[in-house]
């Protein structure tokens, strides 16, 4: 195993590299539970080969393409009932290292987990939490960002081909890693009303027309955005009431 790019460190945090993993959450899952780490620790492989997307989808990463990582947080001792917040911070982080890349346009958060610029998909998140007595006792976060990759120009977007200065890796890695180990490993003292601020002004389509499904059925309304508890806000079309779910799916602007 050779890491000539990325740091020993991050936040006070080890950092484990790979040229190759099939996931880098089943790896942090593992080393978790053979809790041979008392700190938390990053994950990053140059080529992942069977990484997980929501709901089981793939996320294929072709070697030196895409950067690829997974941050473990142990001893959260944060509430289920909170656990959004993780998704809040670590979406906020995305947004801040990759946003100064870019001379024109925004990145923009489409919930639940998605990072997109002009539309299109260029990053995303996969979080999976352990829980015990109704906390989070650690949380394993798995990023992904297309950094250089050919992708469908209709599905995604790589961002060497919007980026109007120089980036490599690890200063992203190191960006993000940096202000999500901060923010969670001291969550007490974390302003949630500002994060949740900050994931609202970032959030794709609030006030847009929209489709989704919702228990089997297909709906139209206006999104309204994302409460604290991640739940999206739709006004739905066909009775003027307010839905408010994590179980959306398939929320898309039209």
């Amino acid at each position: 195993m050779t890491n000539d790019i990325f740091p020993d460190t991050v936040y006070g945090q080890p950092v484990i590299f790979f040229d190759s993993l099939p996931s880098t959450n089943d790896y942090a899952k593992e080393r978790l539970s053979e809790n041979d780490l008392q700190d938390s620790f990053a994950v990053v492989t140059a080529a992942q080969t069977r990484g997980k997307g929501r709901r089981g989808n793939e996320w294929y990463s072709e070697k030196g393409k895409d950067l690829t990582f997974t941050l473990a947080v142990r001893e959260l001792s944060l509430p289920i009932v909170e656990r959004f917040l993780i998704t809040q911070v670590v979406s906020v982080s995305m947004i801040d290292a990759l946003q100064p890349y870019v001379s024109r346009g925004n990145f923009q958060i489409k919930w639940p987990n998605d990072i997109y610029f002009l539309g299109k998909k260029i990053g995303g998140i996969l979080i999976e939490n352990v829980i015990q007595g109704g906390m989070i006792e650690s949380t394993i976060i798995g990023i992904g960002i297309n950094l250089r990759q050919k992708t469908n120009p209709f599905e995604g977007i790589s961002l060497i081909g919007i980026a109007s200065v120089d980036f490599s890796a690890d200063r992203i890695f190191n960006a993000i890693s940096e202000s999500a180990f901060r923010a969670l490993l001291d969550e007490q003292h974390l302003d949630r009303e500002e994060v949740h601020r900050q994931y609202q002004d970032s959030l794709m389509g609030i006030g847009s027309n929209c489709g989704f499904d919702f228990e089997g059925r297909s709906y139209t309304g206006v999104f309204r955005g994302v409460n604290k508890n991640g739940e999206a806000m739709i006004v739905r079309d066909e009775d003027g009431q307010i839905l408010r779910s994590e179980n959306v799916e398939n929320l898309r602007f039209v």
